[in-house]
């Protein structure tokens, strides 16, 4: 049927639905595809069957590489597994014009030996997008023979596998070397809430919680996810309600302000493992699943067998061995030591030549410029200096107000100095940027799902965040005698300003100056 077809079904009040149905085609898409304009995409083809999905991209720039594979990854509503296969361009070394392509092809050239497991869209950050920035992509891929070198990869697959990992079948039949933990409690006759009932029992207040009798709390909590996802409360959606999959516990963190952690264990070897791990600012509640059932943890560590001694922190696997270490075995004696007299500062590894070379960069210099260099003296003389006169020095007779004022000038110097590497760097981090794209998926703290540019980058430097991602400076103390902090000892041992590794002076008096080399 052709477009002006199907405006002439519209006029006659007759609507296509029907045949679209019958195949199992909505009518936008039916509408799309017959419609006069319609063009293919020749850069994407997706395929699906009943337990597979794969999007095909050829032909592409390496740029937005990062971004399709979020978007592939972050519309899926089920837990899956996620395999992404490769295309590229060889050339050959002696001639130029030899050139052969290989087609993204799971056997000939995959990213992960394995399929990821994602069982939470924080997976998609750390199992897979983080995972595949670190990789050099090009030892991945196979070589017919030595006399190629890679041209490009222009092209990638991602496979889809879809697993059903859904909580909530209240007719799992739980094994008896689960049902006799004490560090588990199943909960029967759920009606498929059984994820409902270890969150309310979680949340049940007083010290002794009993599972029996919480069926109140459990249709509170239900009744609160329906609110969350605008659904009217009713009796049959609760005794009728369907698994949750574990990829939607997002939603249910964000509902109720939990982490939830989900844990299995292998009924022959008792061995229990962390399948979804939740980083969240919430409290947290640890479920373990079992064919699709949820069983709540009372203490994970007893689960685990991991009996940890809070001295020395070693682990053991009974409490036996754990009573008898501390009685008997433990020696450790913590012992903390400081050198006599100053020692040489070795500087960190310069990374940013390496970074110059790899993208070809050459109108920047590699040289760090700033150190910022703080010192302490008891009694205050005058300093000069050979590298600047930038020398800023504060006096008090209160060793607190001594530490704000200069941790608040360092702070100030800090800031300049990140927007001046940014200056600096700025072709380096442009090339990055349109190599490599820039999402939110890349730094912490900021929305995902968004790209970003030079700009969003310059403005954050302006408004004083993501400090860390530009540091290119390091923060120098130098001590001399006992003198020199003694005043200041009490002040620094209750601060938690002080997080370096450098142990600085302690006094009355302090000068800091940002040195440029």
């Amino acid at each position: 049927m052709f477009a002006y077809e199907l405006e002439g079904l519209k006029r006659l009040n007759i609507q296509p639905i029907r045949w679209a149905k019958q195949y199992k085609i909505s009518l936008g898409k039916l509408q799309k595809n017959v419609a006069a304009d319609f063009k293919e995409d020749s850069k994407y083809r997706f395929y699906q069957s009943k337990h597979l999905e794969s999007h095909l991209y050829e032909g592409i720039q390496p740029a937005e590489f990062y971004d399709k594979l979020e978007n592939v990854l972050a519309t899926q509503k089920s837990a899956f597994k996620v395999n992404i296969a490769l295309g590229y361009k060889l050339v050959s070394r002696t001639d130029d014009s030899e050139t052969r392509y290989f087609h993204p092809n799971i056997s000939n050239a995959s990213v992960f030996s394995t399929p990821v497991a994602i069982n939470s869209k924080a997976d998609i950050r750390k199992k897979v997008i983080s995972e595949i920035r670190s990789m050099e992509l090009a030892d991945k891929l196979n070589y017919p023979s030595s006399g190629y070198m890679v041209k490009g990869i222009t092209g990638f697959k991602i496979y889809i596998y879809q697993r059903d990992h859904a909580l909530g079948d209240s007719e799992a039949v739980i094994p008896k070397v689960i049902r006799d933990n004490k560090h588990v409690i199943n909960f029967p006759q759920t009606s498929n809430t059984c994820v409902f009932h270890c969150i309310a029992h979680h949340k049940q207040e007083g010290a002794m919680k009993d599972p029996r009798r919480i069926q109140a709390l459990v249709k509170q909590a239900f009744k609160q996810y329906c609110s969350y996802k605008e659904i009217t409360y009713t009796l049959g959606p609760f005794r009728n309600f369907k698994p949750i999959d574990i990829l939607q516990f997002d939603k249910l963190e964000e509902c109720f302000k939990l982490n939830i952690n989900v844990f299995t264990m292998d009924v022959e070897t008792g061995k229990v493992e962390c399948i979804r791990c939740s980083d969240k600012d919430y409290d947290s509640i640890n479920i373990l699943s079992h064919e699709n059932h949820a069983l709540y943890i009372t203490n994970v560590d007893m689960l685990q067998q991991k009996y940890q001694y809070s001295k020395c922190e070693m682990v053991f696997v009974s409490s036996d061995k754990l009573r008898n270490h501390t009685k008997n075995q433990c020696e450790l004696v913590n012992i903390e030591s400081f050198p006599a007299q100053p020692t040489i500062y070795q500087p960190a590894q310069n990374s940013i030549r390496s970074m110059l070379t790899k993208y070809s960069i050459k109108d920047a210099a590699h040289y760090i410029d700033h150190f910022i260099v703080y010192d302490f003296e008891a009694i205050l003389k005058p300093t000069a200096d050979s590298l600047t006169e930038e020398v800023r020095c504060f006096v008090s007779d209160d060793p607190k107000e001594l530490l704000k004022d200069m941790f608040q000038y360092i702070k100030e110097v800090a800031a300049k100095i990140q927007q001046y590497n940014v200056s600096k760097y700025e072709s380096l981090l442009r090339k990055i940027i349109n190599v490599h794209g820039l999402t939110g998926m890349e730094i912490p703290g900021v929305n995902l799902g968004k790209k970003y540019n030079m700009t969003d980058v310059m403005n954050w430097i302006k408004e004083g965040k993501y400090g860390s991602f530009f540091d290119f400076h390091s923060i120098l103390g130098f001590g001399k005698q006992r003198s020199d902090y003694r005043k200041l000892k009490q002040q620094l041992d209750q601060s938690s300003v002080l997080t370096t590794s450098h142990q600085p002076s302690r006094t009355l008096a302090t000068c800091a100056s940002p040195r440029q080399t």
